[in-house]
């Protein structure tokens, strides 16, 4: 991130990008990227001193009291690229929540539908925002990151509502569109592999809007779309899309994950393999207790880092087997991979604070 005297310049969708991949989204936990964003936002508001908060007359008990004032951002108050990750920040965690709460709903009934819609709009309204603060303070190519991030969000909402697939297509094709007009503005290969991996992440809603049309016999400009080849395709907006393609393809059960399975889909193996890996990992962890217990060096800490990432890549094999059981609709397996994953999790945390 950089400024200079004049504009202000930040890489919105590489920082989404960099977000995403490590705080969450690598295994579809929408939850855990909503908390870090939560998390974030709290730092920067006190970095900005951007209180939300102004203080209340004192009631009978003399106990002076403050109350919730919001601070909306204005052109004259952003003189940072801190202020303008704000907006961006706001409209991720909306989405990540309406991400959340979709696995809960392959049929969702009115009010857990309302609450989706309800999060993607709050997502749209704070993309809003961070297009007219960018307008304002920006410059070209932060301009157009700003809109290309608006415009797949409101795509996304309107996708979700499923009444009007060729305007949601016409919103999906102009992120893309600015993705490729920004790969031409840049030769930083940070900012050409976030708007490489957008692009790909837009391939299935895009696909999915033309099925519908051409379903509808309304014409797309392109060939025709087979259903079944939008089970292969992967992301975060894939998996927005889990119900309306099971249901299309008349498997009103979910037994069809968007994603291809890993390891063959062979779910009694894939638990083999990570109950062993998780003896090993603690069998390691009991060796290197005592020197780490002892640890006055780098040196000493280095058995620390060691089991940092072997949970990490332990509680991925339990990601890959959340995946494995939802696809053959064993939700026990699933529940157990799930409850396993947030403790592996844990265990990393553990062993990251004795690094």
């Amino acid at each position: 991130i950089t400024s200079d005297m004049s504009l202000l310049s930040v890489s919105l969708l590489s920082l989404v990008d960099a977000q995403q991949l490590t705080y969450g989204l690598r295994l579809r936990d929408y939850a855990r990227y909503r908390a870090y964003c939560s998390r974030r936002l709290r730092r920067i508001y006190r970095a900005l001193k951007l209180t939300h908060t102004e203080a209340a007359i004192s009631g009978r008990s003399g106990v002076a009291k403050t109350r919730y004032a919001p601070r909306p951002l204005t052109p004259s108050m952003t003189t940072t690229t801190q202020h303008l990750t704000v907006p961006l920040i706001l409209a991720e965690r909306a989405w990540a929540h309406a991400l959340a709460l979709k696995p809960e709903s392959v049929t969702p009934n009115p009010d857990e539908r309302r609450r989706i819609l309800s999060r993607l709009a709050k997502s749209i309204k704070h993309a809003q925002e961070l297009v007219e603060l960018c307008t304002a303070t920006a410059d070209e190519t932060t301009q157009l990151e700003a809109s290309a991030y608006l415009t797949f969000i409101e795509g996304t909402r309107m996708l979700e509502k499923g009444d009007d697939f060729a305007t949601a297509l016409a919103k999906f094709n102009a992120s893309r569109a600015l993705c490729e007009q920004l790969q031409r503005l840049t030769q930083d290969a940070q900012q050409l592999a976030a708007y490489k991996r957008r692009m790909e992440n837009l391939d299935a809603p895009i696909r999915f809007c033309r099925y519908q049309m051409q379903r509808r016999g309304q014409h797309t400009g392109g060939s025709e779309v087979d259903l079944e080849s939008l089970a292969a395709l992967t992301g975060p907006a894939a998996d927005m899309l889990r119900a309306q393609v099971d249901a299309a393809m008349g498997n009103t059960n979910d037994t069809t994950a968007l994603a291809p399975p890993p390891s063959e889909g062979n779910a009694d193996l894939l638990r083999a393999q990570l109950e062993a890996e998780m003896d090993a990992a603690a069998t390691k962890a009991t060796a290197a207790l005592p020197r780490i217990g002892a640890c006055t060096s780098t040196a000493d800490a280095q058995p620390a880092r060691h089991l940092v990432a072997l949970y990490a890549a332990v509680a991925d094999k339990a990601g890959e087997l959340v995946t494995v059981a939802d696809a053959a609709g064993d939700r026990t397996l699933a529940l157990w991979a799930m409850a396993t994953q947030e403790l592996l999790h844990s265990r990393r945390v553990y062993w990251l604070s004795q690094c």
